[in-house]
């Protein structure tokens, strides 16, 4: 009985990390095809002064909804915790340069 028990807790295990790698596989290929070029033109737009739109004010919206559910996927895979801080530094450098330029052209 026991080792039916584990077997199948393995088996989970081993569907569950399967469905982890595709998981993540998929957003990464989101985050370097569409977000990060997206966050990068911004991030050139607000270090030249630029104020941030009601679209870009969404779209780091949008981000942040999908950073924060999936934070603790990417923490079972600490090899993707650098990434994760490095994502999160370059939307949190996108919105303070974004909020002081709004205050600079109010």
């Amino acid at each position: 009985m026991y080792n039916e028990r584990r077997t199948c807790l393995r088996k989970f295990e081993l569907d569950q990390s399967k469905i982890d790698r595709g998981t993540i596989q998929v957003l990464l290929e989101k985050l370097v095809e569409l977000q990060l070029p997206r966050a990068e033109r911004m991030l050139d737009r607000v270090n030249l002064g630029e104020i941030l739109s009601e679209y870009d004010l969404e779209f780091l919206e949008t981000i942040s909804v999908d950073i924060t559910t999936v934070q603790p996927l990417l923490h079972r895979y600490p090899q993707y915790e650098k990434l994760d801080v490095k994502v999160m530094s370059l939307y949190t450098e996108i919105i303070t340069k974004g909020v002081k330029n709004d205050k600079q052209s109010s």
